[in-house]
């Protein structure tokens, strides 16, 4: 047929050629034939099963492997772990300065200076020991008081303002009326009148800063104070000698305030944060994967530093600590951070900061201001946000009581390509079926599988599947762990105690399953403490499959073998043809199929419609011999113009094998039985010129 090709196909495109300028002619015309080769190829039982799916038996007969997944629980539909965050703003509510001092001494010769006369004799005498008179009504003036340790300016929450006087003069200070004041936006911070202060004595008060504005530029006067002078004794003149005055500030908590702050914590968060698990106690979980997540912002001038810590979720027996740095807010502004930290790996704790819970775990977060030794300004109207915690969670393991769960299915569609491309009946003289459910999991397992349904879509036939232990709850046994051991339980399903042979006659192209399966369905005693110790791993799943075996060895009816075939006619679509007078086939078949066998080809425009089909009936067809041989068969026949014109535009041949057994006693068939074909064509035109 190859030499008839590579002969005959030149001289059929050119006599297409020709008819295509047949409107020039001469007024005469010749007659005559080529031939082509249509198709070539074959169907067999490994069409319709794929060759993955046919294997032997014991025996050698070939049988056909099926296996559907029916139902897969794992560790994520068992225990779910929610995005679990908090958030947390936080205005400045403890704005600490901290303690800080000032010293300022005013000397003898500063209150000399004030004191007319009597002032101007000490001045004189310094130096020299002699007796000092009297002294009254002296006052020093203003004396600038540096406070800018403490701050620029700063209004109270609270606070403490200690003053200390210590008098290092050679005599004794009586009714001493002094103030201390704002510099600049006024305000009496202190005022006190001392009525005796002996030499080298010390007073000492402490002043409520409450709600009080202070700036860092003080002044000090001495409004008015009176000496009895040295009693006649006489003493040693120093100018040097002084009064000396302490403020020493504590526990300034402030409103507002321009001050370099010292490093501090704003924010102190202790706390156990519970997992909403349903009912589930778990004590621990492993992560496959999981994600710290930390956003902050703040408009405070100064860094933030922020440090979240869960104690007891640990890799590496180190535990998860996460930090970040938020930069200082510019003034008016906000400033902000969002990050993402990997906790892969993980071991999670959840038992609490006690170890007396479930589903719950501890964490820390501190939120502090570094000191820069630069003046901020800060309120307490500065705010900070946080939010913080885990999110995106997916165990590896779970530990603990895993809840009480039911998944219940009506209906569900599984599948089933054990038979594509076919139609008809087919029936087997015998199968098995295997139902085997496999629990991984750490807990018990009550399954009913109420229904199972096979069903045609195409024809929409149904047939209920009927055995005893379908519709009855199975009892599964928890796995057990380290290694982990699943349990199993599997129900036969033949020819002897179901309707199994039923469902496949109608050639199901799908299975309805109807299902309730429960983990712990008596839920949680407290009494029975292996409750507690139930476990799941991401990869230990409840596993129900349905596996079959199928022997090759059936009756038949319109058992039918699709394919589509490829038709290399060589031959252009734009070829003129009304100059053809016939298409004529020659259809050359060997069969191995020990049945009777049809074969319908069937051709199809470009719009898929169907335009013609050519049938090879059954008793044009030879039976292939029980033993496997080929035997030959040759049939004549014809395509019409129209099936020939809608071929060369869509050159696609949908072929049909149609199989039955001669009687109701099954067959069995080889994997290695088949139908094979060519088909040859044959062109009979008229040319006129």
């Amino acid at each position: 047929m190859d030499f008839l090709q590579r002969k005959y196909k030149p001289l059929l495109l050119l006599f297409l050629s020709i008819l295509m300028v047949s409107g020039c002619n001469t007024g005469k015309n010749w007659t005559s034939e080529i031939g082509f080769r249509v198709l070539e190829g074959d169907l067999s039982i490994k069409d319709v099963v794929g060759d993955s799916l046919i294997g032997n038996d014991p025996n050698g007969d070939v049988i056909l492997n099926y296996s559907m997944e029916v139902e897969s629980i794992n560790l994520t539909d068992v225990i779910t772990v929610p995005d679990t965050t908090l958030e947390r703003t936080v205005t400045l509510e403890t704005l600490d300065l901290g303690t800080r001092s000032v010293t300022r001494f005013i000397t003898l010769g500063e209150i000399a200076r004030n004191a007319g006369i009597q002032g101007f004799f000490l001045i004189l005498n310094n130096g020299n020991t002699i007796p000092i008179p009297a002294i009254n009504n002296i006052s020093t003036g203003e004396t600038d008081l540096d406070a800018t340790d403490f701050f620029e300016s700063a209004t109270f929450v609270s606070g403490e303002l200690e003053m200390l006087i210590i008098n290092r003069l050679p005599i004794e200070l009586r009714d001493l009326n002094f103030e201390i004041r704002n510099k600049n936006i006024g305000g009496v911070l202190i005022s006190e009148v001392i009525s005796s202060l002996p030499p080298n004595s010390t007073y000492s008060n402490v002043y409520d800063l409450k709600d009080r504005s202070v700036e860092g530029n003080l002044v000090a006067e001495v409004l008015n104070m009176n000496s009895p002078g040295s009693n006649g004794q006489p003493v040693l003149i120093d100018t040097s000698d002084a009064l000396e005055v302490y403020l020493i500030a504590r526990n300034m908590l402030v409103k507002e305030a321009t001050a370099i702050f010292p490093a501090q914590d704003v924010v102190d968060n202790r706390l156990d944060i519970e997992y909403n698990l349903e009912d589930a106690l778990v004590k621990k979980i492993i992560l496959e994967r999981g994600n710290i997540r930390l956003n902050a912002a703040h408009t405070v001038e100064d860094t933030l530093q922020i440090k979240y810590i869960i104690p007891e979720t640990k890799l590496d027996g180190k535990p998860l600590f996460v930090e970040g740095k938020v930069p200082p807010a510019p003034k008016g502004q906000t400033s902000s951070i969002s990050e993402i930290f990997k906790a892969d790996g993980y071991t999670v704790d959840l038992t609490g900061q006690n170890k007396d819970k479930f589903n719950t775990f501890y964490n820390e977060l501190f939120v502090s201001i570094d000191s820069t030794g630069i003046i901020r300004s800060f309120s307490l109207e500065d705010s900070i946000f946080v939010f913080y915690g885990f999110t995106d969670v997916v165990p590896r393991y779970a530990e603990g009581y895993l809840g009480k769960t039911s998944f219940v299915t009506t209906n569900q569609e599984i599948a089933f390509d054990g038979f594509k491309n076919v139609s008809g009946s087919f029936r087997p003289k015998k199968m098995n079926v295997q139902l085997d459910i496999a629990n991984a999991i750490g807990a018990p397992i009550n399954a009913n599988i109420t229904k199972i349904t096979a069903k045609n879509s195409r024809t929409g036939v149904t047939v209920d599947i009927q055995h005893p232990e379908l519709g009855t709850e199975i009892l599964i046994n928890p796995a057990l762990n380290n290694p982990i051991r699943p349990s199993y339980y599997s129900v036969s399903l033949n020819e002897t105690n179901s309707n199994i042979l039923d469902a496949i006659e109608i050639i199901p192209d799908m299975f309805l399953i109807s299902s309730d399966i429960s983990i712990n369905k008596n839920g949680y005693d407290p009494s029975n403490p292996e409750l507690i110790n139930q476990f799941v791993y991401l990869d230990s799943n409840l596993n129900i499959k349905l596996t079959a075996e199928l022997p090759l060895e059936a009756t038949l009816r319109n058992f039918t073998l699709i394919d589509t075939f490829e038709a290399d006619l060589g031959l252009d679509p734009n070829a003129e043809t009304d100059g053809i007078l016939d298409i004529s086939l020659d259809i050359e078949i060997e069969n191995s199929l020990p049945l009777e066998v049809a074969l319908n080809l069937k051709i199809y425009n470009t719009e898929g419609l169907l335009i013609e089909t050519i049938t090879i009936e059954p008793d044009n067809i030879i039976k292939g011999s029980i033993n496997g041989d080929f035997v030959k068969s040759r049939v004549l026949g014809k395509i019409s113009k129209a099936g020939f014109d809608a071929l060369i535009n869509n050159p696609e041949i949908v072929v049909e094998a149609v199989v039955n057994t001669e009687t109701d006693e099954p067959v069995k068939i080889l994997d290695t039985q088949r139908v094979l074909f060519k088909v040859l064509g044959g062109l009979k035109y008229n040319i006129d010129f």
